[in-house]
């Protein structure tokens, strides 16, 4: 079978591998879709040490099952929940408790963006929002727009966005988010200035998508005194916030606030998330720019990268 392997910086090449077999309790997947993730473009334009978890928002069916497999049958739909699955290929095998199962009318495009939906519901779910909350997402990319799409279905009062780029700010307004800013020439102390005056005080809760230092300082600063700012964005860049700015607000006795990680380890959130999808209260074929063949996934990696096009979401279909 075909699998993409990068071997080397910014290169990835197309190999034959033998398919795998399922053990006593997994099942094979004849993968369909596999997402790009920003992880997945951290190892692509890294310089070494390539890791094995090269592609995990999948999706695809049934074509082989353990004899102990009980909650599958060969046809199924599903969307598989692992970081070693290696996405990128034409055929996956993962245990059981690994993959959720899809209603048949389920569309494979959107089930491979069970995911990044996942990401999103943990992040709500285990950070505190609460109906009502208003709301503060930085980074309006994959997760920033489903995040905004989520939070209405949860209930959230207001939502403000932010984005350095014009067509994503544009997007979290077809999203549905309340007011867009641009907080590229802005200091944190001017957003701050700026969600007080759209909301009338700081916010509930903030959702830092971008994984730069300059989004989570101003993520910290939105918010009301002993609230969460719940950090979704992946980079390799250090984030510049001292445990004093964690302790008290600077220039205040004010209590600090919560910062929380999160990923998607509860599987429960996929089956929520596909609930979301079905119920049409979130759409994540709405943030999908391209789709290319698994033949193609150099020229899909470097689309990805370039910054320059219009874009959100690429997916590769095997």
């Amino acid at each position: 079978m075909k699998r993409a392997k990068i071997i080397a910086n910014k290169k990835i090449e197309i190999i034959n591998v033998p398919e795998p077999c399922p053990g006593d309790n997994q099942i094979k997947v004849k993968i369909a879709y596999c997402g790009i993730c920003g992880s997945d473009l951290e190892e692509f334009h890294k310089s070494g040490d390539f890791s094995h978890c090269f592609g995990h928002e999948i999706s695809g069916v049934v074509t082989e099952i353990g004899k102990d497999i009980t909650k599958f049958k060969i046809g199924d739909k599903v969307a598989v929940h692992s970081y070693e699955a290696l996405g990128f290929s034409e055929y996956t095998v993962e245990s059981e408790e690994r993959c959720i199962k899809l209603a048949d009318n389920v569309d494979l495009k959107e089930a491979a963006l069970l995911e990044p939906l996942a990401v999103v519901l943990c992040g709500i779910r285990y950070c505190d929002f609460k109906i009502g909350d208003t709301v503060y997402v930085s980074g309006c990319g994959s997760i920033g727009l489903l995040a905004i799409q989520a939070l209405q279905s949860f209930g959230a009062r207001k939502i403000i966005a932010a984005n350095r780029n014009e067509f994503r700010r544009n997007k979290a307004k077809e999203f549905g988010a309340d007011y867009v800013l641009d907080p590229s020439d802005k200091s944190s102390e001017e957003i701050v200035a700026i969600v007080e005056k759209e909301v009338g005080e700081k916010v509930d809760f903030s959702l830092e998508c971008a994984g730069v230092n300059a989004s989570m300082l101003a993520c910290n600063k939105v918010l009301k005194p002993g609230k969460t700012l719940c950090a979704l964005g992946l980079s390799p860049e250090a984030m510049m916030l001292s445990p004093f700015q964690l302790f008290v607000r600077p220039g205040t006795w004010e209590p600090g606030v919560k910062i929380q990680g999160m990923t998607p380890f509860d599987i429960n959130m996929f089956e929520v998330g596909a609930r979301l999808i079905n119920e049409k209260k979130v759409n994540p074929l709405e943030i999908v720019s391209k789709i290319f063949p698994l033949d193609n996934i150099q020229e899909a990696f470097d689309f990805t990268l370039d910054r320059n096009i219009p874009q959100i979401k690429n997916l590769i279909k095997m």
